[in-house]
């Protein structure tokens, strides 16, 4: 499977409500993320660099520890 986007990622077919990611890089307790908050986030984050004036379909990268 090819991932153009972060939407890309999401299952849709799946419950929303449903863990998606499980983020261990804390101390205490590990954080979940279900598939619908993992959506709102990516449509969050999306909408955010369209607000500093990114267009649709411009490439960015993300870099993580």
């Amino acid at each position: 499977m090819v991932f153009s986007n972060l939407g890309d990622l999401i299952d849709r077919s799946r419950e929303q409500d449903k863990p998606a990611i499980i983020d261990l890089g804390f101390a205490g307790s590990p954080r979940k993320y279900s598939y619908g908050e993992f959506d709102a986030l990516a449509h969050g984050t999306a909408r955010a660099l369209q607000e500093k004036g990114f267009k649709r379909g411009t490439r960015v990268a993300l870099l993580a520890a």
